[in-house]
């Protein structure tokens, strides 16, 4: 009996610190983060986020859940609250289970995420990650139709914010294998690229989406990367590890095709992309430099030591990007670790410090 409630008292001790030390560092953190320089007044700023991955009823341990969905929420509000960003885009991967879920279970998750990422007034735009409804060959048009009526995404969308056009897409629609989705995603992306045609040549008025009142080259916002081999020669604070940046990535799987990345950049010619998928921060440059790709790194502590988002600015000259890095959950153990190495009551005596530091870094309880 004894054991049972100081187990409990530990749980809601170590609940306790990562809530106040979470808070704590987030505001301490996010005052070095910064919008990029720029001096027109007009500029949109904005957000991005991926793979925030809420947790499911199958995988999922409720103190897990709660402590990584709690550190999210407690960064994302903070976040909005210092730099007030015109939207916030999310990547993808929303939810770690979408892809087994019920209709239910898919509402469920979608409620979770809007109580953490609830933004006020700021708009949110989510887009269709492999976790959310499932890889290529997992596609099902209820899934999609869920996303579609949780978050307003279909399989290629169009979002005009500030007269710059940006373009979600579907990844996993993407394979090139004229299946249904795929069919549909060339189709509209085919569209898409007509009516900007349109509009560079001053038929606005004329054009089939009626938001794109002049020619401006789309920003590309997805979930999958576009096509590279490997990580190799990505130079970030947060990218992968070592034993990972070297390793192939499998196209469909990893990164988009070859085919359908150079598909999108000739068709669209964006001026930036920006995806996740990985869980890892990159730049990567194509069509020889002319095209900057950031993948930001997972907003979750259970995918990442050091999350990250995105603060990006844009003018009519310039994508300027700078990356807001979060508190580190190493550190932050590391403080919980030595403030319950201070505590010494007989009952707590049986938890040693081992159990303690592999339950903060696995998210397991002490049942």
């Amino acid at each position: 009996m004894r054991n049972a409630i100081s187990k409990v008292t530990i749980q809601t001790l170590l609940t306790f610190l990562y809530n106040s030390l979470g808070s704590d560092n987030s505001v301490i953190v996010l005052s070095s983060c910064s919008w990029p320089d720029s001096q027109n007044e007009n500029a949109l700023k904005f957000f991005v986020l991926a793979d925030t991955h809420i947790l499911g009823d199958y995988k999922g341990h409720w103190f897990d859940k709660l402590r990584r969905e709690w550190q999210m929420k407690k960064c994302f509000q903070t976040s909005v609250r210092f730099f007030n960003p015109d939207a916030v885009f999310v990547l993808g991967d929303l939810f770690d289970e979408g892809m087994w879920s019920d209709e239910k279970r898919f509402k469920k998750y979608t409620n979770d995420f809007y109580d953490i990422f609830s933004a006020n007034s700021t708009p949110l735009y989510a887009v269709i990650g492999n976790h959310d409804v499932g890889f290529h060959d997992q596609l099902h048009p209820l899934r999609l139709i869920w996303f579609y009526d949780a978050f307003g995404m279909d399989i290629i969308e169009l979002v005009v914010l500030k007269r710059y056009p940006f373009i979600l897409v579907n990844s996993m629609a993407m394979e090139n294998d004229q299946c249904i989705f795929c069919s549909e995603a060339v189709r509209m992306i085919t569209s898409l690229n007509l009516t900007l045609q349109c509009a560079k040549d001053g038929r606005n008025g004329h054009c089939y989406f009626g938001n794109v009142t002049e020619y401006i080259k789309p920003i590309v916002m997805q979930h999958f990367p576009l096509f590279r081999e490997s990580d190799a020669l990505c130079d970030e604070v947060d990218e992968a590890p070592f034993d990972q940046k070297h390793r192939l990535m499998l196209e469909g799987k990893d990164c988009l095709s070859n085919k359908s990345t150079s598909f999108l950049l000739e068709i669209l010619q964006p001026r930036a992309v920006f995806s996740g998928h990985t869980h890892h921060g990159c730049r990567t440059l194509h069509n020889d430099g002319e095209v900057q790709e950031w993948t930001v790194s997972s907003y979750s502590w259970r995918n990442k030591n050091n999350p990250a988002f995105l603060m990006v600015t844009v003018t009519d000259e310039d994508v300027l990007v700078n990356k807001c890095q979060l508190p580190r959950e190493s550190t932050k153990n590391g403080l919980i670790l030595s403030i319950l190495y201070q505590i010494q009551p007989g009952h707590l005596l049986f938890l040693n410090m081992k159990t303690v530091s592999a339950a903060l870094v696995l998210g397991i309880s002490f049942e």
